[in-house]
């Protein structure tokens, strides 16, 4: 069975929650006095510290994170830092109020494996405003080295308070472990399979099954769907176990979507042992996306090639066919072994 077809783990979209501050309610996750939600337990992605005016998450690096290379996909920085830069800012407002994530940006500055161990995003606030609120990150790796730099810019909501509604209660003990705790399915190809083929020959690998799917696939559900003159389309389930404590799926589970859509744009053009790496990524989430809704689907599209640098953009479509988020990347392209 698919983890994503597995029966969802946590709480999400809990009403007694509204009745709590930011602070409250992020103390709560904090202690583990409330239930995390699936996305944590999909992927072990928890809170370390909090304030009225900062946060910190840690997500430790397992197998099931790498992607085809044998590295992180880029995008774990995204699946780390978007929860402490929105709670940097969420922290600080009252009940009845919440924020969203509308932009995210992140600078990509080093590559990381499995000897990074885990990731910690540090977030603090920049600006806070009555409706708005800006926030920064830095994401390191357990040694310190640092590897991305995020800004993310937050939306006050209204939300309903629910009064009656009774606060969750402690998660109960699995009867299995969670899925970033078990052995990682899917397997890393050897760098030698990658040697004189074209950028649209390894896609089209990945898209016949000659090269194998990596762990991240077989972990959310990430796949590849078809690659044309200067654009690729990817799809993931819009599961529940993406999930965070809001009623939708989480922004940096999404945003892996679209980094992999972004990243892979450039590959219909890309010349046999030339190598490619992302060096940011720029997301505006434009609408929520609900869980069990179907599957999402991120389409990349190549607008310029240079010698050294590559620019795609691209969005991020519901199972409706609305655009959740417009996306944009440029790459570094060097030869092989550079």
């Amino acid at each position: 069975m698919n983890v994503w077809d597995e029966p969802v783990r946590g709480v999400w979209a809990s009403p007694g929650l509204t009745r709590l501050s930011g602070i409250e309610s992020m103390r709560g996750f904090l202690e583990r006095r409330f239930p995390a939600p699936p996305i944590s337990r999909l992927t072990g992605l928890r809170p370390a510290d909090a304030g009225l005016t900062h946060s910190v998450f840690t997500l430790p690096v397992t197998r099931w994170l790498l992607d085809a290379t044998g590295h992180l996909m880029p995008s774990t920085a995204a699946l780390v830092s978007d929860a402490p830069l929105g709670a940097a800012f969420g922290n600080s407002l009252p009940a009845g109020k919440v924020c969203t994530t509308s932009e995210l940006s992140i600078s990509y500055l080093r590559p990381a494996g499995m000897d990074a161990e885990r990731l910690i995003a540090q977030a603090e606030v920049i600006k806070a405003g009555r409706t708005t609120g800006l926030t920064e990150a830095r994401i390191t790796d357990a040694q310190g080295r640092l590897l991305a730099h995020a800004t993310s810019r937050l939306v006050v909501l209204d939300v309903p308070v629910f009064d009656d509604a009774p606060l969750p209660g402690p998660d109960d003990a699995p009867p299995t472990p969670d899925p970033w705790r078990r052995e990682a399915e899917g397997a890393v190809a050897d760098p030698a399979a990658f040697a004189g083929l074209t950028g649209r020959e390894i896609f089209t690998g990945w898209l016949s099954g000659a090269l194998p799917r990596p762990p991240v696939s077989h972990l959310t559900g990430i796949r590849p769907q078809e690659i044309g003159d200067d654009a690729v389309r990817w799809s993931m389930p819009a599961s529940e176990w993406l999930c965070s404590p809001a009623p939708y799926l989480y922004g940096g589970a999404t945003a892996m979507l679209a980094d992999a859509a972004l990243t892979s744009a450039v590959m219909p053009a890309l010349p046999a042992d030339v190598a490619f790496r992302p060096l940011d990524l720029k997301l505006r989430f434009l609408r929520p996306v609900w869980p069990g809704s179907g599957d999402l689907t991120a389409e990349g599209r190549l607008v310029h090639h240079g010698k050294s640098i590559a620019v795609t953009r691209g969005e991020v479509r519901a199972a409706d066919g609305k655009v959740a988020i417009l996306a944009e990347s440029s790459l570094q392209l060097r030869p092989t072994g550079s």
